[in-house]
């Protein structure tokens, strides 16, 4: 009798917390999948991180768009009507500059409405990137040096897409503030942004090379 008794406790409390989550609208799932999602960083999130890790009490932003308070001739090549907002992140120093080189900071975050916007965005760069060394080497005719002044940074960048965002890592000729090979400091950015268990295509250029070159990473 004590057994059909506790039994029907048990069916009565189940019966009643079903009751009430469908009441309010109590997903177990949509609740885990929510932890989840608060509990990842977003992109722009880990790169302020980066910044500060690299800058300290002197990391700060630089608003591109939709607030035009700097200009940067190289990540305009980026933008189209998808772009939501752009953004570089680097030392304060900067902040009473307008024109921005891509040297001066350490990231630039170019987020676009949707991934897929992200993507097409990179695959258009890609091509330019292909045509820019095909006229650079190919047709003598352009001034390779007017092509390089107003297309690839001097220093190097380090380009790639990720969720709805083009990512635009800066390279300096004078090397990183953390002074290690590039290829060291690329894959820390790439760690720190907890891009792991994926291949991506990186579009990049080093120090005078003049050109860009693309290659894949695997975390």
């Amino acid at each position: 009798m004590r057994i059909i008794i506790l039994l029907l406790i048990y069916i009565t409390n189940f019966w009643f917390n079903s009751e009430n989550k469908q009441v309010l609208g109590i997903n177990e799932k949509e609740i885990s999948s929510n932890i989840i999602l608060k509990n990842k960083k977003n992109i722009e999130k880990l790169v302020q991180e980066f910044n500060v890790f690299l800058n300290n009490s002197a990391a700060s932003e630089f608003n591109f768009y939709p607030k035009k308070e700097y200009k940067s001739n190289f990540v305009d090549l980026f933008f189209n009507k998808n772009v939501i907002e752009i953004k570089g992140f680097g030392n304060k120093k900067y902040k009473n500059w307008k024109k921005i080189k891509e040297a001066d900071l350490e990231v630039f975050l170019i987020k676009y409405k949707t991934e897929k916007d992200a993507k097409t965005a990179f695959l258009k760069f890609k091509e330019f990137s292909k045509e820019y060394i095909h006229r650079s080497v190919g047709e003598p005719e352009i001034p390779s040096e007017f092509v390089l002044q107003t297309t690839i940074p001097k220093s190097g960048s380090f380009i790639f897409s990720t969720e709805n965002y083009i990512v635009l890592l800066a390279k300096r000729c004078r090397g990183n503030r953390l002074n290690i090979p590039w290829d060291e400091y690329e894959e820390l950015f790439l760690n720190k942004l907890n891009i792991h268990g994926k291949t991506i295509e990186v579009v990049h250029s080093d120090c005078g090379d003049g050109r860009f070159s693309r290659k894949k990473i695997t975390m």
